[in-house]
C-alpha cells in the first residue's frame, strides 16, 4: 500500500540505510527487476511512452524465491548511492507536489522506477565499458609478457 511504499522510500533515503534494510519490501523487490533485468527493448518502450506499467513477467519476477540473492548481488554500492539519492529527492519532489494536485502518493514512487531503469541502464553502459577497458589493459600485459 501507499504507506507501506513510502515507509519504503524514506528508510532508502535515510544516512546509513543499507539494502538489508528495505530487501523484503515490494517496491524493493519491483524496482530492482526493473534495474536489473528490464531489457533494452523494455527500456526503449518506456523512452517511447509505450510501457505504461510494469510487464506481468517483471511483476512475477519480483516475487521469485531467488529474488533476494539478485538484489544483494545487483545493486553494490554506487547504485544503491543512486538509489538514496533518487530516493531522498523524490519524497522532497513529493512533499511539494502531491498535496496540492491529488494525485495518489503511488504515482510519484511509480515515476521514480523508469528513472532508476534508465540510471541502471547508464550505468551498466559505464560497467561495461570499464571491463572493456580492463579486458584490453589485460591483453597488452599478456602480450607484454610473451
Amino acid at each position: 500500500g501507499r504507506s507501506t511504499s513510502m515507509s519504503t522510500f524514506k528508510k532508502i533515503a535515510e544516512p546509513g540505510s543499507t539494502v538489508q534494510d528495505v530487501i523484503d519490501s515490494e517496491f524493493m523487490k519491483l524496482s530492482s527487476v526493473c534495474i536489473l533485468e528490464a531489457t533494452s527493448e523494455e527500456h526503449s518502450l518506456f523512452k517511447e511512452g509505450k510501457l505504461q506499467r510494469l510487464p506481468d513477467k517483471m511483476v512475477e519476477r519480483a516475487k521469485a524465491e531467488d529474488i533476494k540473492d539478485v538484489i544483494l548481488q545487483g545493486i553494490d554500492d554506487q547504485l544503491w548511492g543512486i538509489m538514496k539519492s533518487l530516493a531522498a529527492g523524490g519524497i522532497e519532489s513529493m512533499k511539494e507536489q502531491m498535496p496540492e494536485s491529488g494525485l495518489p502518493m503511488m504515482w510519484g514512487f511509480l515515476a521514480l522506477v523508469p528513472v532508476l531503469a534508465a540510471v541502471f541502464f547508464l550505468y551498466s553502459k559505464f560497467q561495461a565499458m570499464q571491463k572493456e577497458k580492463s579486458a584490453k589493459k589485460e591483453k597488452k600485459a599478456a602480450k607484454k609478457q610473451k
